[in-house]
Protein backbone atom coordinates (compact mmCIF):
# COMPACT_ATOMS: atom_id res chain seq x y z
CA UNK A 1 0.00 0.00 0.00
CA UNK A 2 2.87 2.04 0.87
CA UNK A 3 4.27 1.86 -2.57
CA UNK A 4 1.32 2.08 -4.78
CA UNK A 5 0.98 5.88 -2.71
CA UNK A 6 4.51 6.91 -3.05
CA UNK A 7 4.15 5.83 -6.73
CA UNK A 8 0.78 8.10 -6.87
CA UNK A 9 2.94 11.03 -5.23
CA UNK A 10 5.80 10.48 -7.41
CA UNK A 11 3.36 11.06 -10.69
CA UNK A 12 1.25 13.31 -9.25
CA UNK A 13 4.55 15.66 -8.55
CA UNK A 14 5.67 15.21 -12.59
CA UNK A 15 2.49 15.74 -13.47
CA UNK A 16 2.99 19.03 -11.45
CA UNK A 17 6.66 20.02 -13.06
CA UNK A 18 4.60 19.35 -16.64
CA UNK A 19 1.32 21.74 -15.83
CA UNK A 20 3.68 25.20 -15.63
CA UNK A 21 3.29 25.96 -19.08
CA UNK A 22 -0.66 25.74 -19.46
CA UNK A 23 -2.21 26.21 -22.87
CA UNK A 24 -5.88 27.38 -23.99
CA UNK A 25 -8.28 25.77 -26.54
CA UNK A 26 -7.73 28.70 -28.56
CA UNK A 27 -4.04 27.94 -28.40
CA UNK A 28 -3.88 25.06 -29.43
CA UNK A 29 -6.13 25.09 -32.19
CA UNK A 30 -3.90 28.26 -33.39
CA UNK A 31 -0.93 25.98 -32.93
CA UNK A 32 -1.84 23.28 -34.33
CA UNK A 33 -3.65 24.83 -37.43
CA UNK A 34 0.24 26.55 -38.26
CA UNK A 35 2.07 23.08 -37.99
CA UNK A 36 0.37 20.39 -38.57
CA UNK A 37 1.51 18.28 -41.85
CA UNK A 38 -1.79 18.10 -43.39
CA UNK A 39 -2.54 21.63 -43.40
CA UNK A 40 0.89 22.38 -44.88
CA UNK A 41 0.31 19.40 -47.34
CA UNK A 42 -3.13 21.71 -47.90
CA UNK A 43 -1.17 24.78 -48.38
CA UNK A 44 1.44 23.23 -50.75
CA UNK A 45 -1.56 22.88 -52.97
CA UNK A 46 -2.77 26.10 -52.71
CA UNK A 47 0.35 27.45 -54.07
CA UNK A 48 0.51 25.09 -56.93
CA UNK A 49 -3.03 26.16 -57.82
CA UNK A 50 -1.61 29.64 -57.19
CA UNK A 51 0.83 29.05 -59.88
CA UNK A 52 -0.95 27.86 -62.30
CA UNK A 53 -3.31 30.61 -62.42
CA UNK A 54 -0.06 32.91 -62.85
CA UNK A 55 1.02 30.52 -65.49
CA UNK A 56 -2.12 30.42 -67.31
CA UNK A 57 -2.50 34.54 -67.84
CA UNK A 58 0.85 34.89 -68.63
CA UNK A 59 0.30 32.48 -71.76
CA UNK A 60 -1.47 35.58 -73.42
CA UNK A 61 1.52 37.82 -73.94
CA UNK A 62 4.05 36.72 -76.65
CA UNK A 63 7.32 34.60 -76.04
CA UNK A 64 10.92 35.54 -77.27
CA UNK A 65 13.51 32.92 -77.96
CA UNK A 66 16.98 33.06 -79.21
CA UNK A 67 19.37 30.96 -81.04
CA UNK A 68 22.64 30.60 -82.37
CA UNK A 69 23.27 28.23 -84.80
CA UNK A 70 26.87 26.66 -86.73
CA UNK A 71 27.42 24.84 -89.57
CA UNK A 72 29.93 22.99 -91.72
CA UNK A 73 29.34 21.97 -95.38
CA UNK A 74 31.74 19.84 -97.38
CA UNK A 75 31.47 19.62 -101.29
CA UNK A 76 28.89 21.50 -103.10
CA UNK A 77 27.38 24.28 -101.03
CA UNK A 78 24.47 27.02 -100.67
CA UNK A 79 26.57 30.27 -100.29
CA UNK A 80 24.83 33.30 -99.07
CA UNK A 81 24.01 34.43 -102.53
CA UNK A 82 22.14 31.31 -103.43
CA UNK A 83 24.71 30.00 -105.55
CA UNK A 84 25.68 26.47 -105.03
CA UNK A 85 29.92 26.55 -104.77
CA UNK A 86 31.93 23.26 -105.16
CA UNK A 87 34.01 23.75 -102.05
CA UNK A 88 33.22 23.42 -97.87
CA UNK A 89 31.74 26.07 -96.35
CA UNK A 90 30.77 26.99 -93.23
CA UNK A 91 27.98 29.26 -91.79
CA UNK A 92 27.07 31.04 -88.49
CA UNK A 93 23.58 32.13 -88.16
CA UNK A 94 22.31 34.47 -84.82
CA UNK A 95 18.20 34.97 -84.41
CA UNK A 96 15.32 35.88 -82.70
CA UNK A 97 11.87 34.64 -82.51
CA UNK A 98 8.40 35.61 -81.22
CA UNK A 99 4.93 34.38 -81.18
CA UNK A 100 1.88 35.73 -79.90
CA UNK A 101 -1.91 33.73 -80.01
CA UNK A 102 -4.19 35.71 -81.20
CA UNK A 103 -7.46 33.78 -81.60
CA UNK A 104 -7.62 30.13 -79.92
CA UNK A 105 -11.18 29.75 -79.58
CA UNK A 106 -11.00 30.79 -76.00
CA UNK A 107 -9.11 28.45 -74.77
CA UNK A 108 -6.66 30.76 -72.63
CA UNK A 109 -9.76 32.70 -71.52
CA UNK A 110 -11.49 29.46 -69.65
CA UNK A 111 -8.12 28.08 -69.01
CA UNK A 112 -7.81 31.26 -66.46
CA UNK A 113 -11.49 30.97 -65.35
CA UNK A 114 -10.77 27.07 -64.86
CA UNK A 115 -7.34 27.83 -62.43
CA UNK A 116 -9.59 30.80 -60.80
CA UNK A 117 -12.01 28.52 -59.48
CA UNK A 118 -9.42 25.12 -58.71
CA UNK A 119 -7.54 28.09 -56.57
CA UNK A 120 -10.79 28.86 -54.89
CA UNK A 121 -11.18 24.92 -54.38
CA UNK A 122 -7.98 24.91 -52.77
CA UNK A 123 -8.31 27.57 -50.74
CA UNK A 124 -11.45 25.73 -48.94
CA UNK A 125 -9.75 22.63 -49.26
CA UNK A 126 -7.56 24.27 -46.61
CA UNK A 127 -9.91 25.98 -44.57
CA UNK A 128 -11.70 22.33 -44.63
CA UNK A 129 -8.60 20.73 -42.87
CA UNK A 130 -8.46 23.31 -40.38
CA UNK A 131 -11.89 23.18 -39.06
CA UNK A 132 -11.27 19.33 -39.12
CA UNK A 133 -8.30 19.63 -36.95
CA UNK A 134 -9.92 22.26 -34.78
CA UNK A 135 -12.27 19.50 -34.17
CA UNK A 136 -9.85 16.85 -33.57
CA UNK A 137 -8.45 19.12 -31.00
CA UNK A 138 -10.82 20.03 -29.39
CA UNK A 139 -12.20 16.97 -28.53
CA UNK A 140 -8.71 15.55 -27.36
CA UNK A 141 -8.88 18.97 -24.93
CA UNK A 142 -12.26 18.03 -23.78
CA UNK A 143 -11.00 14.57 -23.10
CA UNK A 144 -8.19 15.79 -20.90
CA UNK A 145 -10.47 17.78 -19.06
CA UNK A 146 -12.47 14.66 -18.39
CA UNK A 147 -9.90 12.73 -17.24
CA UNK A 148 -8.55 15.34 -14.59
CA UNK A 149 -11.80 15.51 -13.18
CA UNK A 150 -12.13 11.56 -12.71
CA UNK A 151 -8.63 12.06 -11.24
CA UNK A 152 -10.14 14.90 -8.96
CA UNK A 153 -13.18 12.25 -8.10
CA UNK A 154 -10.67 9.77 -7.31
CA UNK A 155 -9.27 12.07 -5.02
CA UNK A 156 -12.38 12.32 -2.97
CA UNK A 157 -13.04 8.54 -3.52
CA UNK A 158 -9.75 7.79 -1.43
CA UNK A 159 -10.42 10.61 1.45
CA UNK A 160 -13.59 8.58 1.66
CA UNK A 161 -11.83 5.46 2.08
CA UNK A 162 -9.78 6.88 4.53
CA UNK A 163 -12.45 8.13 6.55
CA UNK A 164 -14.08 4.75 6.60
CA UNK A 165 -11.17 2.89 7.48
CA UNK A 166 -10.67 5.34 10.30
CA UNK A 167 -13.95 4.48 11.56
CA UNK A 168 -14.02 0.80 10.94
CA UNK A 169 -10.34 0.81 13.14
CA UNK A 170 -12.79 2.75 16.03
CA UNK A 171 -15.81 0.12 15.35
CA UNK A 172 -13.01 -3.08 15.70
CA UNK A 173 -11.44 -1.23 19.07
CA UNK A 174 -15.54 -0.75 20.70
CA UNK A 175 -16.07 -4.54 19.11
CA UNK A 176 -19.20 -3.32 16.61
CA UNK A 177 -16.99 -4.59 13.30
CA UNK A 178 -15.03 -7.41 13.20
CA UNK A 179 -11.69 -7.57 11.77
CA UNK A 180 -12.49 -9.25 8.70
CA UNK A 181 -14.67 -5.32 8.01
CA UNK A 182 -10.77 -3.81 8.71
CA UNK A 183 -9.45 -5.77 6.20
CA UNK A 184 -11.78 -5.04 3.59
CA UNK A 185 -11.43 -1.41 4.60
CA UNK A 186 -7.74 -1.68 3.83
CA UNK A 187 -8.37 -3.35 0.67
CA UNK A 188 -10.94 -0.88 -0.68
CA UNK A 189 -8.54 2.32 0.33
CA UNK A 190 -5.66 0.66 -1.46
CA UNK A 191 -7.75 0.12 -4.10
CA UNK A 192 -8.83 3.66 -4.18
CA UNK A 193 -5.19 4.75 -4.80
CA UNK A 194 -4.59 2.22 -7.15
CA UNK A 195 -6.87 4.21 -8.88
CA UNK A 196 -5.51 7.35 -8.68
CA UNK A 197 -2.28 6.32 -10.01
CA UNK A 198 -4.64 5.08 -13.19
CA UNK A 199 -6.35 8.63 -13.11
CA UNK A 200 -2.90 10.15 -13.61
CA UNK A 201 -1.78 8.04 -16.01
CA UNK A 202 -4.95 8.92 -18.37
CA UNK A 203 -4.08 12.30 -17.57
CA UNK A 204 -0.77 12.02 -18.93
CA UNK A 205 -1.34 10.14 -21.96
CA UNK A 206 -4.27 12.29 -23.24
CA UNK A 207 -1.97 15.53 -22.82
CA UNK A 208 0.63 13.22 -25.13
CA UNK A 209 -1.99 12.24 -27.67
CA UNK A 210 -2.99 16.30 -27.93
CA UNK A 211 1.02 16.95 -27.82
CA UNK A 212 1.19 14.93 -30.70
CA UNK A 213 -1.35 16.15 -32.59
CA UNK A 214 -0.06 19.67 -32.43
CA UNK A 215 3.12 18.13 -33.46
CA UNK A 216 4.76 19.35 -30.39
CA UNK A 217 8.46 17.57 -29.58
CA UNK A 218 10.04 19.26 -27.62
CA UNK A 219 9.47 19.73 -23.72
CA UNK A 220 6.62 17.19 -23.94
CA UNK A 221 6.58 17.08 -19.97
CA UNK A 222 6.14 20.37 -19.76
CA UNK A 223 2.78 20.46 -21.60
CA UNK A 224 -0.46 21.18 -19.96
CA UNK A 225 -3.94 22.74 -20.82
CA UNK A 226 -6.01 25.58 -19.04
CA UNK A 227 -8.88 24.34 -17.21
CA UNK A 228 -11.83 26.51 -18.10
CA UNK A 229 -15.19 27.62 -16.65
CA UNK A 230 -17.69 25.20 -17.98
CA UNK A 231 -20.54 26.62 -16.54
CA UNK A 232 -21.79 29.21 -19.50
CA UNK A 233 -21.56 26.11 -21.70
CA UNK A 234 -23.61 24.26 -19.93
CA UNK A 235 -27.26 26.01 -20.55
CA UNK A 236 -29.45 23.87 -21.97
CA UNK A 237 -30.98 27.21 -23.84
CA UNK A 238 -27.54 27.50 -26.17
CA UNK A 239 -29.53 24.49 -28.10
CA UNK A 240 -31.56 26.71 -29.45
CA UNK A 241 -31.12 25.00 -33.17
CA UNK A 242 -33.50 25.60 -35.92
CA UNK A 243 -33.25 22.79 -38.06
CA UNK A 244 -35.31 23.99 -41.17
CA UNK A 245 -34.53 24.16 -44.74
CA UNK A 246 -33.63 27.68 -45.12
CA UNK A 247 -31.47 27.42 -41.83
CA UNK A 248 -29.68 24.73 -43.25
CA UNK A 249 -29.08 26.21 -46.81
CA UNK A 250 -27.46 29.19 -45.16
CA UNK A 251 -25.02 26.89 -42.87
CA UNK A 252 -24.08 25.11 -46.13
CA UNK A 253 -23.01 28.43 -47.61
CA UNK A 254 -20.15 28.33 -44.60
CA UNK A 255 -19.40 24.96 -45.11
CA UNK A 256 -15.91 24.78 -46.67
CA UNK A 257 -16.31 21.38 -48.46
CA UNK A 258 -19.10 22.22 -50.14
CA UNK A 259 -18.15 25.42 -51.25
CA UNK A 260 -15.01 23.26 -52.87
CA UNK A 261 -17.51 20.99 -54.10
CA UNK A 262 -19.08 23.95 -56.08
CA UNK A 263 -15.84 25.52 -57.48
CA UNK A 264 -14.83 22.24 -58.88
CA UNK A 265 -17.97 21.41 -60.85
CA UNK A 266 -17.44 24.79 -62.09
CA UNK A 267 -14.02 24.30 -63.13
CA UNK A 268 -15.39 21.35 -65.12
CA UNK A 269 -17.65 23.20 -66.88
CA UNK A 270 -14.85 25.50 -68.03
CA UNK A 271 -12.89 22.80 -68.94
CA UNK A 272 -15.29 21.65 -71.51
CA UNK A 273 -15.08 25.18 -72.89
CA UNK A 274 -11.10 24.40 -73.41
CA UNK A 275 -12.23 21.34 -74.95
CA UNK A 276 -14.42 22.66 -77.29
CA UNK A 277 -11.67 25.26 -78.50
CA UNK A 278 -9.99 22.98 -80.39
CA UNK A 279 -12.78 22.51 -83.04
CA UNK A 280 -12.06 26.39 -83.39
CA UNK A 281 -9.49 27.86 -85.99
CA UNK A 282 -6.34 29.11 -84.33
CA UNK A 283 -4.62 32.54 -85.49
CA UNK A 284 -1.16 33.16 -84.33
CA UNK A 285 1.24 35.98 -84.96
CA UNK A 286 4.98 35.41 -85.13
CA UNK A 287 7.97 37.64 -85.79
CA UNK A 288 11.62 36.89 -86.77
CA UNK A 289 14.78 38.25 -86.93
CA UNK A 290 18.52 36.61 -88.22
CA UNK A 291 21.21 37.22 -89.57
CA UNK A 292 24.84 35.20 -90.13
CA UNK A 293 28.10 34.74 -90.89
CA UNK A 294 29.35 32.59 -94.26
CA UNK A 295 32.71 31.60 -94.98
CA UNK A 296 32.28 31.27 -98.82
CA UNK A 297 31.15 34.69 -100.48
CA UNK A 298 31.49 35.52 -104.89
CA UNK A 299 34.61 37.18 -105.34
CA UNK A 300 32.56 40.96 -106.30
CA UNK A 301 31.16 40.93 -102.44
CA UNK A 302 34.71 40.78 -100.77
CA UNK A 303 37.16 43.61 -99.82
CA UNK A 304 39.74 44.07 -102.94
CA UNK A 305 42.52 44.54 -100.61
CA UNK A 306 42.19 41.75 -98.17
CA UNK A 307 40.11 39.41 -99.86
CA UNK A 308 37.32 38.68 -96.81
CA UNK A 309 34.46 40.45 -95.65
CA UNK A 310 34.21 41.68 -92.03
CA UNK A 311 32.45 39.47 -89.27
CA UNK A 312 30.57 42.63 -88.48
CA UNK A 313 30.08 43.77 -91.63
CA UNK A 314 28.49 40.38 -92.69
CA UNK A 315 26.36 40.29 -89.72
CA UNK A 316 24.85 43.95 -91.09
CA UNK A 317 24.47 43.22 -94.45
CA UNK A 318 22.67 39.51 -93.57
CA UNK A 319 19.99 40.75 -91.91
CA UNK A 320 16.73 39.55 -92.32
CA UNK A 321 13.39 40.44 -90.31
CA UNK A 322 10.02 38.30 -90.78
CA UNK A 323 6.31 39.10 -89.71
CA UNK A 324 3.62 37.17 -90.51
CA UNK A 325 0.52 35.34 -89.41
CA UNK A 326 -0.52 31.56 -89.32
CA UNK A 327 -4.27 30.11 -89.58
CA UNK A 328 -4.59 26.50 -88.46
CA UNK A 329 -7.81 25.11 -89.31
CA UNK A 330 -8.44 21.70 -87.43
CA UNK A 331 -10.04 19.17 -90.31
CA UNK A 332 -9.40 15.74 -88.79
CA UNK A 333 -7.58 14.71 -85.83
CA UNK A 334 -8.72 10.96 -85.35
CA UNK A 335 -12.09 11.63 -83.18
CA UNK A 336 -9.56 12.63 -80.07
CA UNK A 337 -11.81 15.80 -79.97
CA UNK A 338 -15.16 13.99 -79.74
CA UNK A 339 -13.96 11.47 -76.67
CA UNK A 340 -11.98 14.53 -74.90
CA UNK A 341 -15.62 16.24 -74.58
CA UNK A 342 -17.32 13.20 -73.89
CA UNK A 343 -15.39 12.65 -71.12
CA UNK A 344 -15.31 16.80 -70.44
CA UNK A 345 -19.20 15.87 -69.69
CA UNK A 346 -18.77 13.21 -67.72
CA UNK A 347 -15.85 14.82 -65.39
CA UNK A 348 -19.31 17.43 -64.86
CA UNK A 349 -21.54 14.64 -64.11
CA UNK A 350 -18.53 13.81 -61.26
CA UNK A 351 -18.37 16.92 -60.01
CA UNK A 352 -22.40 16.85 -59.88
CA UNK A 353 -22.59 13.95 -57.79
CA UNK A 354 -19.55 15.17 -55.56
CA UNK A 355 -21.25 18.57 -55.01
CA UNK A 356 -24.76 16.11 -54.10
CA UNK A 357 -22.27 13.85 -52.14
CA UNK A 358 -21.19 16.94 -50.19
CA UNK A 359 -24.36 18.16 -48.99
CA UNK A 360 -25.88 15.04 -48.34
CA UNK A 361 -22.54 14.45 -45.84
CA UNK A 362 -23.51 17.61 -44.36
CA UNK A 363 -27.38 17.17 -43.76
CA UNK A 364 -26.26 13.86 -42.13
CA UNK A 365 -23.24 15.29 -40.18
CA UNK A 366 -25.76 18.55 -38.88
CA UNK A 367 -28.97 16.23 -38.17
CA UNK A 368 -26.72 14.10 -36.36
CA UNK A 369 -24.88 16.55 -34.50
CA UNK A 370 -27.90 18.29 -33.57
CA UNK A 371 -29.63 15.34 -32.39
CA UNK A 372 -26.76 14.12 -30.57
CA UNK A 373 -26.70 17.26 -28.92
CA UNK A 374 -30.34 17.25 -27.95
CA UNK A 375 -29.75 13.34 -26.00
CA UNK A 376 -26.52 14.48 -24.81
CA UNK A 377 -27.89 17.88 -22.61
CA UNK A 378 -30.96 14.98 -21.59
CA UNK A 379 -28.58 12.48 -21.10
CA UNK A 380 -26.45 15.35 -18.51
CA UNK A 381 -30.03 16.41 -16.91
CA UNK A 382 -30.10 12.79 -16.16
CA UNK A 383 -26.48 12.28 -14.74
CA UNK A 384 -27.34 15.15 -12.49
CA UNK A 385 -30.31 13.95 -10.86
CA UNK A 386 -28.62 10.20 -10.39
CA UNK A 387 -25.80 12.01 -8.73
CA UNK A 388 -28.01 14.09 -5.96
CA UNK A 389 -29.88 10.28 -5.66
CA UNK A 390 -26.73 8.44 -5.21
CA UNK A 391 -24.87 11.07 -2.91
CA UNK A 392 -28.41 11.01 -0.70
CA UNK A 393 -27.96 7.04 -0.60
CA UNK A 394 -24.88 7.12 -0.10
CA UNK A 395 -25.29 9.75 2.85
CA UNK A 396 -28.14 7.05 4.20
CA UNK A 397 -25.20 4.43 4.21
CA UNK A 398 -22.90 5.67 5.73
CA UNK A 399 -24.48 6.89 8.38
CA UNK A 400 -25.65 3.37 8.95
CA UNK A 401 -22.52 1.85 9.13
CA UNK A 402 -21.14 4.54 11.54
CA UNK A 403 -24.34 2.86 13.65
CA UNK A 404 -22.53 -0.15 13.09
CA UNK A 405 -26.40 -1.42 11.19
CA UNK A 406 -24.71 -1.85 7.75
CA UNK A 407 -21.62 -3.65 6.81
CA UNK A 408 -18.55 -2.51 4.96
CA UNK A 409 -19.65 -3.89 1.69
CA UNK A 410 -23.64 -2.64 1.93
CA UNK A 411 -21.18 0.98 2.37
CA UNK A 412 -18.84 -0.02 -0.25
CA UNK A 413 -21.39 -0.49 -2.78
CA UNK A 414 -23.18 2.62 -1.99
CA UNK A 415 -20.15 4.46 -2.41
CA UNK A 416 -19.21 2.62 -5.85
CA UNK A 417 -22.88 3.99 -6.64
CA UNK A 418 -22.29 7.44 -6.02
CA UNK A 419 -18.35 7.32 -7.15
CA UNK A 420 -20.03 5.89 -10.55
CA UNK A 421 -22.66 8.31 -10.95
CA UNK A 422 -20.34 11.17 -10.25
CA UNK A 423 -18.12 9.29 -13.58
CA UNK A 424 -20.85 9.51 -15.32
CA UNK A 425 -22.32 12.80 -14.94
CA UNK A 426 -18.43 14.20 -15.91
CA UNK A 427 -18.73 12.14 -18.90
CA UNK A 428 -22.24 13.72 -19.54
CA UNK A 429 -20.90 17.23 -18.77
CA UNK A 430 -18.41 16.82 -21.45
CA UNK A 431 -19.65 14.93 -24.35
CA UNK A 432 -22.82 17.64 -23.83
CA UNK A 433 -20.11 20.65 -24.16
CA UNK A 434 -18.54 18.71 -27.09
CA UNK A 435 -22.23 18.42 -28.92
CA UNK A 436 -23.13 22.01 -28.24
CA UNK A 437 -18.98 23.01 -29.38
CA UNK A 438 -20.10 21.11 -33.22
CA UNK A 439 -23.54 23.67 -33.46
CA UNK A 440 -21.77 26.43 -32.52
CA UNK A 441 -18.77 25.35 -34.89
CA UNK A 442 -21.56 24.86 -37.60
CA UNK A 443 -22.87 28.30 -36.72
CA UNK A 444 -20.18 30.14 -37.60
CA UNK A 445 -18.90 30.54 -33.60
CA UNK A 446 -15.21 30.07 -32.74
CA UNK A 447 -13.89 26.98 -30.48
CA UNK A 448 -12.86 28.25 -27.82
CA UNK A 449 -14.40 29.18 -23.66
Amino acid sequence: MKKILVIGLCIACSYSVFSQKKWTLKDCIEYAIENNLDIKQRKIVQQSSENNLKSSKLSMLPDLNGNIGQNFGFGRSLSSTGLILNENSSSTSFGLSSGMPLFEGLRIYNQIESNKLNLQAALEDLNQAKDNISLMVTSQYLQILFNKELYKIALDETELGKKQLERTEQLVNVGSKSNADLYESRAVLARDKLNIVQRLNDIRLALLELAQLLDIRENIEEFDIVEPSTEEVLKLELLNFVMDNESLDKLSTRRADIKASEYRLKASEKDLNIVRSAHYPTLNFQASYGTGYYSTLPEQMLDPESGIMPFGKQLDINQQLTLGFGLRVPIFNRMSDYYSIKNAKLNIQSRQLELENSRKTFLNEIQQAYYNAIASGEKYTAAKEAKTASEEAFRYANEKYAAGKASVYEFEEAKLKMVRSESELAQAKYEFIFRTKILDFYNGKPLEF
